[in-house]
């Protein structure tokens, strides 16, 4: 699992900046983190945790949210609904269209 750290304030402002880091993530990537970022604006406060890890759902998938002391705000993608294994199911990318709990 790879993470990239934000030198942010906020996690809010560390899930804007991923949402347009095209660098480190892919464009299905990105919409998934445009709408975690989207999330925390409207005031979503993260509660569940994996280790030091805070979990950020949303109906595209799931990131882990680690705080740093020195390097900001980390972001690693732990699932993408529909690329499981590594591999495209569009009967998955189906479903998660008719998601209405949006994170």
């Amino acid at each position: 699992m790879l993470i990239h750290y934000y030198p942010t304030f906020t996690a809010a402002e560390a899930f804007e900046a991923a949402s347009m880091d095209t660098y480190h993530w892919d464009r299905i990537e990105l919409d998934a983190l445009t709408t975690v970022a989207s999330e925390f604006q409207r005031g979503f406060v993260p509660t569940m945790t994996i280790g030091s890890a805070l979990i950020c759902p949303c109906a595209q998938g799931v990131f882990l949210l680690f705080e740093h002391a020195v390097k900001g705000y980390g972001i690693a993608l732990l699932l993408l609904y529909g690329h499981e294994g590594g591999t495209v199911d569009d009967e998955a990318i189906e479903n998660r269209e008719s998601l209405t709990n949006v994170c």
